[in-house]
């Protein structure tokens, strides 16, 4: 089957899937059930492996407005494909949020389907996006102010 790296992983697609600094998480596709998934996506979800292994992907990784899964109505063929790419919250349990862009990709091990979710932390653009649309806002007041008051000659 596919790597369960808690226990079974071996060699470099080990030291790759626990090294690499974006979010994975393994789906199988007939049972939504996470198999595997690497310490940078329990950061991210804010768990321990041990809490997510066996646990269907809904739980952690659908969006608030979630309106099926992408994976399940994709047509696929066998090989590797690309299924969705979209930005998704993460709502963790401490009541924090993290804003990833999600990355779902679908490839077939052992005569199974697996999907393997590329999880990349986007929080702090996102943070950033949000200043700027309040500052464009303060802006744009400011502007409108200095317009009227030149308009009614006020200085």
């Amino acid at each position: 089957m596919i790597l369960d790296c808690g226990n079974g992983c071996n060699g470099l697609a080990a030291a790759l899937f626990k090294a690499v600094h974006a979010g994975i998480v393994v789906v199988c596709a007939d049972t939504k059930k996470i198999t595997s998934i690497n310490p940078a996506a329990c950061i991210m979800i804010g768990v321990r492996s041990e809490e997510v292994i066996g646990k269907e992907c809904g739980e952690y990784l659908c969006t608030e407005n979630c309106d099926g899964c992408p994976v399940m109505t994709a047509s696929l063929e066998d090989g590797i494909e690309d299924v969705d790419n979209k930005e998704i919250v993460i709502y963790r349990k401490d009541g924090s949020k993290v804003y990833a862009l999600l990355t779902i990709s679908s490839i077939v091990l052992d005569d199974k389907r697996m999907f393997i979710n590329s999880l990349t932390d986007i929080t702090r653009l996102k943070e950033a996006e949000k200043k700027l649309e309040e500052s464009w806002g303060q802006a744009e007041k400011m502007l409108s102010e200095n317009v009227i008051h030149l308009k009614n000659g006020v200085t």
